[in-house]
Parts: structure tokens; C-alpha cells; sequence
């Protein structure tokens, strides 16, 4: 198996790398640097999987430490540990490259989290650079002609400042794209920053994208910079724009349209130089159709649209995928297994991947965990047996859910909030599904 993420804690207080011992020593390595300088021949010498800098230390600030660890290690995710203070210092370090940052006294019930996604987007962000070197510049692995025109268009379009709306199904790789587009532009010196509108619940889109003043509202009691704010000089990925509300929709094509942003509790608009790229896997032009999406939010934001085809229509590009993720688990868990059987391949060739690269690579990295030399037909799951037809019991499925929640919303007449209580869903959800199944009100 592999081994724990190591982080380091460079902070000037031995007791702060004591503290995320006890708080993530379970599941992580924690080591300790007393001085901007030790941490620095600590990060070379023996390379953390995370960093988090405290931004007052004796010899060096933290934002020239960032500075000198960026000269040998540009992918290292660094968190900053700030006080009430330094928050401005801290949003400085997110313009050069850092993560994130958090406050002290520790946000103890957040911190494993605050960790997780880290080490997820840097090992995002390796992966890219290791798919650069190995299947050209932007990191969009396949052979087919479809990869082929998109990278076309990903090449078209990276260099001029257009809102670029992607369009693929889950699964296909939306961010991947994005990112790519971003490192192809002239702004790839400037930070990316991502943000799921499908993760987050209605009431904090405003204060995440636009960020807050000192008591906005209960609990803020500093000032706290938001998505756009943080990614001002760079790229802004809003993915799943489908789930953004309405209100917000409004204000959003307000920035857009202006390059201008009031942060929540604030009276002093100010100036952001942002390029938007969005996503989603619903039907926006559906989506207006039935109200839940702003006409003219949609023109603004698709003016070069970018669709990435469905895994199951570039059949040619499985094996060469297939044996990326081999070789990637291979080494994460080191396991010898060093190959496919043409068996296993052919039905791995032959399923219509709902799930889309996601999927696949869900089906891989178990395969390797279960094979010892070489994944045959046996380490697959149930659905590579051509005997079994799972596609029409998935219909089915589909199917009943449609049924369910549109019988929910006639019985409700279409209150939201009371079908998302009787189904056991929150509204955010229920909107997803409304679009996702093109459900329309036929009686008042």
C-alpha cells in the first residue's frame, strides 16, 4: 500500500506541528520546521505531499518562502496559517500560488477536509504535468479523432480572453479541460481557481464568490476575499453552472458585464481581472426553457462553446487510457501488475462507460488492489460479462426515479421545498433532477 501523505508544518511555535499531530496523525505524517529556512532545506530535501506556512516567522515571511519553495517545487500545495492581522498577506499568497489559507486558532472540525482537498487538487495538478510530458502539451489523453478536435479547439481558443462554456457528461472531464485551457492562455501565470456549484448550499454562493467584510453577518469576524477576489489576474472555474440560483445568476452576469465586485456586507466596489470558464452536464437551453436558467447569462458565458465527447464514442482511446491509470496504481500501490489480458481489454472496450474516464478509472484502480501480475477478466466487476445486460435494468431505473419525482411534484403542485421533503432530498437536488429529466409544469 502507499504511504501516509507527509506534511509539513513550518511555524515558528513547536506546538502548532505537535497540535496536527495529534489532530492528523492518524491518517498523515506530520513533521515540524522551526524557521523559514529549515522548512525550505526540509521541503528539498525530503519533499512533503502538503505545506502549511505560517506567515510570521523569525527569519523569512511566509510570502518569501513561497517565493524560494516555488523555484524547486511549483505543485506542492501550501496553506497558510494566518492571524486576524495578516489576512491580507495571506490572499497575497494565494495570488502566488498557495491553496488556501486558515485562521488560528485552527478550524479543528474542518482541518482533515481543508487537508483532503489539497492533496486531491495537487495530485490533480501532477497528473497533469505528468500527461503533458507523456500525451502532449495540454494533458487530454486519447488517439481518436474527437480527442484530436478537441485539443483543436482547447489550442483555438486558450490564448483569447472568451468565457468558454464546456459541455460533457460526468465523468468526461471537465475540469481537466479547464485547467488546460488556463496553462495554454497568457493569464497560466496566474492563479486557477475552482469552484463545484453543485457543492455548495444556496446560501453561501454569494460570500464564496464574492467574499465578506468583517461582520456581514454572524460569525464574520474578519474579512474574508472571495473566488473572484483570489483568482483576479487568472482563470475562475465555475463547473455545474446549472445549479447556480437564480438571484445569484443575476449578479453573476452583473460581474461579467462590469469586471466589478461588492464583497457581501461591503459598500466599495472594486475592480477584478478574471477570465470565467464554465461547465455543466445539463441542457442550459432546456434549462431556460423551463425558467431555471437566465437567457442572457447563457449567450454571456457560451460565446465558444467546447463539448467533450462521452467515453463510449472514442472506443479507440479505452486502451491507451486503461493503461494510464494501470500504471499509475501500479506505482501508488505498489503492486507488480504490469498488464491487461486482450480479454479483459476487449470487454473493457465493449461496455458503454456511463461513467465516462471516471469510471474507468474507478474499474482500474480496483483491478490492480485485486490482480497480482496481470488484470484478467476475473478482476473486472459483473458488468464486463457479456452475458449480463445491465444497460436495460439502468433504463429502468432512470425511468422510476423520472416517474417518482415527477408523481411528487404533481401531488405537491410543485412546491419545491415540500417534494424535496417527501422525496428526502434537499432543493438543490431536486433541481438537478427536474433538469436532468426535463420535467415541465402542465397543470396549475
Amino acid at each position: 500500500m502507499n504511504e501516509q501523505a507527509r506534511i509539513l508544518v513550518i511555524d515558528d511555535d513547536p506546538a502548532m506541528a505537535v497540535l496536527f499531530g495529534r489532530l492528523l496523525g492518524e491518517r498523515f505524517r506530520v513533521t515540524g520546521a522551526k524557521n523559514g529556512k529549515n522548512g525550505l532545506h526540509k521541503a528539498e530535501s525530503d519533499p512533503p505531499d502538503l505545506i502549511f506556512l505560517d506567515l510570521r516567522l523569525p527569519d523569512l515571511d511566509g510570502v518569501e518562502v513561497l517565493r524560494r519553495l516555488r523555484a524547486f517545487d511549483a505543485v506542492v500545495p501550501v496553506i497558510a496559517l494566518t492571524g486576524f492581522e495578516s489576512v491580507e498577506t495571506a490572499v497575497q499568497m494565494m495570488k502566488l500560488g498557495a491553496y488556501d489559507y486558515v485562521p488560528k486558532p485552527l478550524p479543528v472540525g474542518r482541518l482533515q477536509i481543508i487537508v483532503e482537498h489539497a492533496l486531491e487538487k495537487s495530485a490533480l495538478e501532477r497528473e497533469i504535468r505528468n500527461l503533458k510530458r507523456t500525451h502532449g502539451i495540454e494533458g487530454i489523453v486519447g488517439v481518436s479523432p474527437q480527442m484530436e478536435a478537441l485539443r483543436q479547439r482547447i489550442r483555438k481558443a486558450a490564448p483569447y480572453d472568451l468565457a468558454i462554456l464546456i459541455i460533457g457528461e460526468s465523468g468526461t472531464g471537465k475540469e481537466l479541460v479547464a485547467r488546460a485551457i488556463h496553462h495554454l492562455s497568457p493569464r497560466r501565470e496566474g492563479p486557477f481557481i475552482a469552484i463545484d456549484c453543485n457543492a455548495l448550499p444556496e446560501t453561501l454562493f454569494e460570500s464564496e464568490l464574492f467574499g465578506y467584510e468583517k461582520g456581514a453577518f454572524t460569525g464574520a469576524d474578519q474579512r474574508k476575499a472571495g473566488r473572484f477576489e483570489l483568482a483576479s489576474g487568472g482563470t475562475l472555474f465555475l463547473d455545474e453552472i446549472s445549479n447556480l440560483p437564480l438571484n445569484m445568476q443575476a449578479k453573476l452576469l452583473r460581474v461579467l458585464q462590469d469586471k466589478v465586485v461588492e464583497r457581501l456586507g461591503g459598500h466599495t466596489p472594486f475592480q477584478v481581472d478574471v477570465r470565467i470558464v464554465t461547465a455543466t452536464n445539463a441542457d442550459l437551453e432546456q434549462a431556460m426553457r423551463q425558467g431555471c436558467f437566465r437567457e442572457d447569462l447563457y449567450f454571456r458565458i457560451q460565446t465558444f462553446p467546447i463539448t467533450i465527447p462521452p467515453l463510449r464514442d472514442r472506443n479507440q482511446d479505452i486502451p491507451l487510457l486503461a493503461s494510464y491509470f494501470l500504471d499509475r496504481y501500479r506505482r501508488e500501490f505498489d503492486k507488480p501488475v504490469e498488464r491487461i489480458h486482450p480479454e479483459a481489454m476487449d470487454r473493457l472496450q465493449r461496455y458503454h462507460w456511463p461513467g465516462n474516464v471516471r469510471e474507468l478509472e474507478n474499474v482500474i484502480k480496483s483491478a490492480v488492489i485485486l490482480a497480482d501480475e496481470m488484470i484478467g477478466v476475473e478482476h473486472l466487476p459483473p458488468f464486463a460479462d457479456p452475458g449480463r445486460s445491465f444497460v436495460p435494468e439502468a433504463k429502468l431505473l432512470v425511468e422510476v426515479e423520472r416517474e417518482a419525482i415527477r408523481q411528487a411534484l404533481e401531488d405537491h403542485r410543485w412546491n419545491r421545498s415540500r417534494t424535496a421533503a417527501s422525496l428526502g432530498i434537499d432543493e438543490k437536488t431536486l433541481r438537478a433532477k427536474i433538469q436532468k429529466y426535463g420535467l415541465i409544469r402542465t397543470s396549475l
